[in-house]
């Protein structure tokens, strides 16, 4: 991730079809992961849940905490039908 002067996430966000598939790689990361498709349910554009929850850990970090985390980089994956991917990364300012 350095190319890009990205840091490894504190917290990984994913969405949607993917998590069969994906998990064990990003378990290896010895990253912490939520699935906010379970909270939001599946559609198009549930991305924008996605980086909604992500933008709300960033700037209420007492939320994070109080889930046994310390986020301030987020990685925000989602898949539909496997077929169409979108990444986001947001980090807390400094």
């Amino acid at each position: 991730m350095d190319e890009h002067q990205l840091e490894i996430p504190d917290l990984i966000l994913y969405g949607n079809s993917f998590v069969n598939e994906v998990s064990i790689d990003i378990d290896l990361l010895n990253v912490k992961t939520v699935h906010y498709s379970d909270i939001c349910g599946i559609y198009f554009t549930n991305t924008a849940f996605g980086m909604n929850l992500g933008t709300e850990i960033l700037t209420h970090p007492s939320l994070a905490k109080e889930n046994g985390f310390n986020a301030k980089r987020i990685l925000i994956v989602n898949n539909f039908n496997d077929a169409d991917w979108g990444v986001i990364y947001l980090s807390a300012l400094s």
